[in-house]
């Protein structure tokens, strides 16, 4: 009985099939059921992602009787380990199976009328219990949320304390020091952060998301910038595209990159022709591409630079440019690419939909009634001097856009404001190396 797991408690104990899904966007293993036949919350996050990414697809296109017997029945005992699920705040809020439920309801037509009934029950129960469901949302900023660290990193580290640039200046466009208080698995055991001049992975899976460049540089996947090419002397390492710097040529394992001519990494990247290295690509939502995420950025994995054309234009006005434009060829030994586009999923998009609430929410605030909000919360910042304060105001103005406080809702553990500076969405492409050559 490999392929079976069992439902037990004092009541019940059913053997059933796996999950048999053609689309999955993750191996059904099983159902992770516990021994009194409450789901797991690794299993409510699979049957979270199952729901939403993978059969509302299908139901979307077909009836729910392609979904087939084992799949319906599967659902049934899915609903019985539920009710015998102990559900929290904070269980909802990392599972997301509450949303999953709300959707079967509001697409009510495409599923079965049991199934609808089912998850509609379970809501109400739920509402009863912890009262609203809809001001449940993930602690972005937060420890595991996905921009932990990230306000420490950018605030405090880049306009409160400028010395911590490692003798570089924000006005130059340069990266700011890494420390212990981003939220990396380095930073926890103690290690620091990755840097981000490493060929190949450097520890990042290939299909990764992120809400916000600051936290793929937060996890030693770039250099600070919000596009163009990461280099130091000894090569380029990454590059994160963005508008209109991908040329289109049908073929997602081939890239043409326009890199802009600004970017002192386009001659590193040159060098990658005769030593073959790896370079890690990334694509965000604002790019000009079919394969773009649908928001945020996403790491689609190692290419190689197989060649590149340097071109002189003259415009209407007679000024000369010169336009660089690389051709990249994926390596075939990493993750499919069609699994890639299945990020962002739906988890993930409820919480870019968030951050992109948080920021037009706080698009009246002013930086002196953030900066007050900080010395709130880092104690230290009241020992600043008033012509310290203006001094970093003034820079702070001018290179960066602050954005969004947290509402704390009333499910939501009681935070003090937090807000991201928008550094890395400020600046343009600097490939630096840390010796301060080209």
């Amino acid at each position: 009985m490999d392929s079976e797991n069992a439902i037990q408690s004092s009541s019940l104990r059913v053997f059933f099939p796996l999950p048999k899904i053609h689309y999955s966007l993750i191996s059904p293993k099983s159902l992770f059921v516990n021994q009194k036949g409450s789901l797991t919350p690794q299993a409510l996050q699979y049957w979270a992602r199952w729901i939403r990414d993978v059969f509302a697809p299908i139901l979307a296109r077909e009836s729910y009787t392609s979904l087939g017997e084992n799949n319906l029945s599967n659902f049934l005992l899915f609903f019985a380990g539920l009710r015998y699920t102990t559900v929290t705040v904070d269980c909802l809020r990392n599972s997301r199976i509450h949303s999953a439920l709300a959707h079967i309801v509001e697409q009510n037509m495409m599923w079965p009328d049991w199934i609808v009934h089912e998850a509609q029950e379970l809501l109400q129960d739920w509402e009863k219990e912890l009262g609203s469901l809809r001001s449940i949302r993930a602690d972005l900023w937060g420890p595991g949320g996905r921009l932990e660290g990230v306000t420490e990193l950018e605030w405090q580290d880049i306009i409160l304390w400028p010395d911590l640039f490692s003798g570089r200046s924000s006005s130059d466009g340069e990266t700011p020091a890494r420390n212990k208080s981003i939220g990396s698995e380095a930073a926890k055991k103690g290690e620091g952060s990755p840097a981000p001049y490493v060929f190949g992975h450097n520890g990042a899976s290939v299909g990764a998301w992120w809400i916000h460049p600051a936290a793929a540089y937060r996890d030693g996947v770039i250099h600070g910038s919000t596009n163009g090419i990461t280099a130091d002397r000894n090569g380029a390492y990454a590059i994160l595209m963005t508008d209109g710097e991908e040329v289109k040529t049908g073929r997602h394992d081939v890239i043409k990159y326009k890199a802009l001519q600004s970017d002192p990494g386009r001659f590193k990247l040159m060098q990658g022709v005769p030593t073959r290295n790896p370079v890690r690509v990334l694509r965000t939502w604002r790019l000009k591409s079919p394969w773009a995420p649908k928001g945020g950025l996403r790491y689609d994995g190692l290419y190689r630079v197989v060649g590149y054309s340097v071109r002189l234009t003259t415009d209407r006005t007679r000024v000369d440019s010169w336009h660089y434009t690389f051709e990249l060829h994926r390596h075939l030994d990493q993750r499919p690419f069609e699994k890639l586009l299945q990020h962002p999923c739906a988890d993930e998009m409820d919480d870019w939909n968030d951050y992109q609430k948080l920021k037009g929410n706080s698009q009246d605030e002013g930086l002196m009634s953030l900066l007050f909000a900080t010395q709130d919360r880092k104690s230290s910042v009241s020992l600043m001097t008033e012509s310290d304060t203006e001094t970093r105001l003034s820079m702070a103005s001018e290179n960066m856009a602050i954005s969004p406080s947290i509402a704390a809702s009333e499910n939501a553990i009681d935070r003090t404001l937090s807000m991201d500076s928008g550094y890395f969405t400020r600046r343009e492409s600097e490939a630096l190396n840390r010796d301060g050559d080209v």
